[in-house]
């Protein structure tokens, strides 16, 4: 109590409003904020401006491309870069700053307007490098930005320059990220190998079936060595008659090739000839 009668506060709430502060705003937020500006401006790896064409990695982190290809070409990766591999673990994102001298440009969401500083959450969609604020993503839905921006699933969106805080549980999803695309690989390989497996066994699958269809004759008698009765006889056993044999019967008559082939003649005292195939004999014209 004041000797005037007042009254003295140790009150921090008051003492805090007094000097122009508020709850909100902490020593403590206040740099976590100016961090967040320049990550949303500079390399990550290089702390260089950000200039086109610029890559983001799982994590939510943005990097100059080159800077990207070239610690990738001199195996030169520091500890926070480990989980970049190689180029498909960053995807470039469309244009977001052209030139060095471009400071005074603000990426701008194309659906809601909002501006980039890093203090407003965005959001990558993996699928197609686009950006976009989360409140487009809240308020709009997945399948309501399907047509300009997927196709993407939720899995596929990747928070930009999340705080220290959100950083593990991105990891995570980072991780089943790349363990579906190992299973999805896997399971594409395996389709293609037995697709390839089908293919060659469809020639000799079509050559047993063309084989079934063919009556077969013993191996150790010839068509052209059978005479008419062997071939009736062949017939009353199996009840068919091969297509060679067939072929022999029908142009008997008809054709002078067979009748050479298998009509062997041979003279005989008199001058009757004999036909060896069917035992008779003729006169020689």
């Amino acid at each position: 109590m004041g000797g005037d009668g007042g009254s003295t506060t140790n009150d921090r709430r008051f003492l805090r409003a007094a000097c122009g502060g508020s709850d909100d705003v902490r020593p403590d937020k206040v740099r976590v904020d100016e961090v967040q500006k320049q990550r949303a401006r500079i390399c990550a790896l290089s702390s260089e401006p950000l200039v086109d064409p610029i890559v983001a990695c799982e994590l939510g982190d943005l990097y100059n491309k080159d800077v990207i290809l070239s610690i990738l070409l001199d195996k030169t990766s520091g500890p926070n870069v480990k989980h970049i591999r190689s180029m498909k673990d960053v995807k470039q994102v469309i244009s977001m700053y052209p030139s060095s001298s471009s400071s005074s440009i603000v990426y701008v969401c194309p659906v809601t307007q909002m501006e980039f500083t890093g203090l407003t959450p965005f959001v990558l969609i993996w699928t197609s490098g686009s950006i976009l604020s989360e409140k487009a993503i809240r308020e709009i839905g997945i399948e309501g930005l399907q047509s300009e921006y997927g196709p993407f699933t939720e899995s596929d969106i990747i928070p930009l320059i999340p705080l220290s805080d959100a950083v593990p549980p991105q990891m995570e999803k980072m991780n089943l990220r790349r363990e579906q695309v190992k299973v999805r690989k896997s399971e594409k390989k395996e389709k293609k190998e037995k697709k390839e497996k089908d293919v060659r066994k469809r020639p000799r699958q079509h050559e047993e079936e063309e084989g079934d269809m063919s009556v077969p004759m013993p191996t150790s008698v010839s068509v052209s060595s059978l005479g008419p009765s062997r071939i009736l006889s062949l017939t009353n056993n199996t009840g068919t008659v091969t297509a060679a044999a067939a072929k022999v019967l029908k142009q008997k008559e008809g054709s002078s090739v067979y009748l050479n082939l298998f009509h062997n003649t041979t003279k005989e005292k008199g001058g009757d000839s004999k036909d060896l195939f069917t035992g008779t004999k003729s006169g020689v014209r």
